[in-house]
């Protein structure tokens, strides 16, 4: 089995249940004989009910005591506790682990139809975690379409990916990328944060006449995920620099960029920094965003100071805070050239950011393209995983899937600490869909 993949394959939680017993009356101290007394009469819920109490005390959870109600209600057909024992048998919670008797209780849960357990069961026989269940993707592969007609958030999401990593998106006919999108939005309106966020991609890359581009609700998408994740709040900031959702709001991409202090990439501290290099964004008067920019500032000295060349390139080029009328900023997208066209793969990088944000010139995503693309080929790692972004989003240049990942492989090779850490979610995500092929399991 894959490490990694464990949390993925198995993940028999009493999530949902709880969500189910929150909206019931929970058991008190006052209330509590009357369970038992239900419980004592057969009545399976109330079994159920007793062994999330014993389970969930505050000071002292009394597993042993939960899963003996959870038996007894699993005992009576009662879905939900068929599900739970299944989960204690595995992981050895409250009974001596058992992995067979934890798929037979599995079993018994999917032939009551419970969307969880129908997935739960659709993976382990995919990737043929535990002896009990004989590896089989395509009997995996019809439960996991199974969960996802139960309207199983995960199992729409998983379902959704690997139909839309089978193909070649650009060619699939309609009904397969209308498929992909339906898969996707039911696991994004049930608040799945992975979902929306390919939603959001979809919509602001990968639009065509099936599929039309829409920046708005890309936009939507987007902050649905920065509402469960404000890491990722500094993805809005595209949209607001450039404003194909929304009005050009800089000032509103600087708070997006700073949402959560000193932004952990370096590439979003280079955007950062851009932004105030742009028109009128920065007024002598203006206290706040001078605070701002003196943070920024402060954030580049540390990252100099720690060897990045980029960061250390702006200050030599004269970038401080409070140095923003237009000539302040043409002299440091002047020595940023100069240095280009010297050879400077530090430089060409920068001034392909330039390019791109509009600093000192009009935007030009063409000529951004090429300068990241010429320091990529010099082997830049950071202009490696730019120009990869490029060719996987057709950003600026033709889309080909296949050579950005090769630049997505070189950056992590190079030292891009985010190329690394995208290059391993796409190797990772790439052997957990290498036994869920649609085409090949259909």
């Amino acid at each position: 089995m894959k490490p990694m993949l464990r949390h993925v394959i198995f993940i028999l939680s009493c999530l949902l249940c709880t969500n189910v017993l929150i909206a019931q009356e929970l058991p008190n101290e006052a209330t509590l004989p009357q369970w038992h007394e239900r419980a004592d009469k057969g009545d399976s819920y109330a079994m159920y009910v007793l062994g999330y109490y014993y389970s969930d005390m505050e000071e002292y959870p009394d597993n042993e005591k939960a899963f003996e109600w959870f038996l007894k209600s699993a005992e009576k057909g009662y879905v939900l506790g068929e599900y739970v024992v299944s989960r204690m048998y595995f992981e050895g919670d409250g009974v001596e682990q058992n992995t067979r008797e934890g798929i037979k209780w599995l079993r018994l849960a999917v032939r009551q139809r419970y969307p969880d357990a129908v997935y739960a069961l659709a993976m382990l026989h995919i990737y043929g975690t535990y002896e009990a269940v004989e590896k089989d993707p395509k009997e995996g592969f019809r439960l996991l379409k199974q969960a996802a007609a139960l309207n199983h958030r995960e199992a729409c999401y998983c379902l959704g990916m690997a139909y839309y990593e089978d193909c070649d998106w650009e060619t699939a006919d309609a009904a397969y990328k209308q498929r992909v999108l339906r898969l996707m939005t039911r696991a994004a309106n049930q608040g799945d944060a992975n979902a929306q966020y390919f939603l959001a991609g979809l919509y602001y890359v990968d639009g065509d006449e099936t599929i039309p581009r829409d920046v708005k609700k890309a936009l939507e998408w987007m902050t649905k995920v920065v509402q469960q994740c404000e890491t990722f709040t500094y993805q809005l900031a595209p949209m607001y620099i450039f404003g194909e959702a929304c009005d050009v709001d800089v000032p509103k991409a600087i708070e997006c960029l700073m949402a959560s202090g000193k932004p952990e990439y370096q590439a979003v501290l280079r955007t950062l920094a851009c932004c105030f290099l742009l028109d009128d964004v920065v007024k002598p008067d203006d206290k706040e965003m001078l605070a701002k920019m003196e943070q920024t500032v402060a954030w580049l000295k540390e990252e100099s100071d720690d060897g990045d060349a980029l960061a250390k390139m702006l200050l030599e080029a004269g970038y401080e805070a409070g140095k923003t009328d237009k000539e302040d900023i043409q002299k440091t997208v002047e020595y940023v050239q100069i240095k280009a066209e010297q050879g400077d793969t530090d430089a060409m990088f920068l001034l392909g950011l330039f390019e791109e944000i509009g600093v000192g010139r009009e935007r030009n995503l063409e000529k951004a393209v090429e300068w990241m693309k010429t320091a990529a080929e010099k082997e830049h790692a950071d202009a490696e995983l730019a120009f990869w972004g490029c060719l996987c989003n057709g950003y600026g240049t033709k889309r080909n899937i296949k050579e950005s990942r090769e630049f997505l492989k070189r950056a992590a090779e190079h030292g891009s600490v985010e190329g690394r850490e995208y290059y391993n979610n796409q190797c990772q995500w790439e052997l957990y869909l290498e036994d869920l092929r649609p085409s090949l399991l259909e």
